[in-house]
């Protein structure tokens, strides 16, 4: 499995997600080529969203798999989600998880 940030390589749809969710800043990935992932920070949370390409159907096995790669999200812990849901008409994960920066944090 290969995880590719977007991020710098999409820059106007990364402007215009982070103005339409009124986030701070906005991530995205590509994963294996199978999906999508989003990760939304707010000022005290990060809205993960995990959305699979075509019709393969996304579920929380998806997350689990998200779950071995920390390194990609090395700014926030992964491990303690708040809340979980299915959005079962667009059929993504959304994920929350409460945001403290890790690497500033470190300095302290």
């Amino acid at each position: 499995m290969f995880i590719i940030e977007l991020t710098d390589l999409e820059p106007g749809f990364v402007q215009k997600s982070t103005e339409t969710k009124e986030c701070i800043k906005t991530r995205s990935f590509d994963i294996d080529h199978k999906a999508a992932m989003y990760a939304y920070y707010y000022k005290d949370h990060v809205q993960i969203q995990l959305m699979k390409y075509g019709k393969q159907e996304t579920n929380s096995e998806d997350w689990k798999i998200i779950k071995r790669f920390p390194i990609l999200l090395d700014d926030i812990n992964i491990n303690k989600p708040v809340r979980i849901s299915h959005n079962l008409e667009d059929d993504y994960l959304n994920i929350y998880l409460g945001y403290q920066n890790k690497k500033v944090d470190k300095k302290k």
